[in-house]
């Protein structure tokens, strides 16, 4: 049902178009849902993102997550060995990154336009120093950064579909979708959406806490352990 309304919404969007709009490359697409709760036993998500293509084109998605600052080790070799040298800082760094398309990034756009549209993972701007390399080795090892030459399914009537998948691990902010159409290269259109990622239900009590009250939240964790320890060894007692 939730798919047939977005179909709907879509197809109705883009057929009432103005000029005015259509001057401005926008694509028209959607998500079926804009946030995700993060709660107890949570096991990762799936949300999906339809859209219209105007012209016979190719479809680009960057998903980037909300930004952070990571702190990088990089290795040094020293007397033979390998050891640990000083943590680098990169500032202001997605903390997840997917680059899906309807068919290899280097067949639909030159190298210099992914470079400019972000759709290389390896060679973003922050990418391109020892540090920045390590950080996108370690992320796309934990499933946090990747491409999918074949995220973007092309359907019927200039129709795209995109499974967005989130791991259990998935950061918590503000997420954003960059959507592009690309015709022989070159972008014909564009367009933004936003989807959220929150704690929910005991995840979120314990999160709150833990940054807005330290000193009860410590207390409580003291309380807890204390419980949890007098009622093994209150047990174990009665046991024996």
């Amino acid at each position: 049902m939730k798919f047939w309304s977005v179909l709907f919404i879509l197809v109705f969007g883009f057929a009432l178009t103005s000029p005015a709009q259509a001057a401005r490359k926008v694509v028209a697409a959607n998500l079926t849902d804009n946030f995700v709760g993060i709660s107890e036993g949570f096991d990762g998500a799936k949300l999906t993102l339809f859209g219209v293509l105007k012209n016979k084109a190719d479809a680009i998605v960057v998903i980037e997550g909300p930004p952070v600052e990571a702190k990088v080790r990089t290795k040094s070799r020293q007397f033979g060995i390998w050891i640990n040298g000083a943590p680098a800082t990169l500032p202001q760094v997605p903390s997840f990154y997917v680059v899906a398309s309807s068919q290899p990034v280097d067949k639909i756009v030159s190298e210099e336009t992914a470079v400019q549209y972000g759709l290389d993972i390896d060679k973003l701007s922050f990418a391109q120093d020892t540090a920045g390399a390590g950080y996108v080795d370690v992320k796309k090892d934990k499933g946090m950064f990747a491409t999918d030459p074949q995220g973007v399914r092309i359907l019927e009537s200039s129709l795209f579909r995109v499974d967005i998948r989130l791991p259990p691990s998935v950061p918590i902010g503000t997420f954003t979708a960059h959507i592009y159409e690309f015709s022989k290269g070159v972008l014909t259109a564009e367009r933004t959406e936003n989807f959220y990622v929150a704690q929910i239900g005991l995840n979120a009590w314990i999160n709150t806490k833990a940054n807005g009250s330290p000193v009860l939240y410590a207390l409580l964790a003291l309380a807890l352990s204390l419980g949890i320890g007098g009622g093994s060894a209150y047990l174990v007692k009665r046991m024996s």
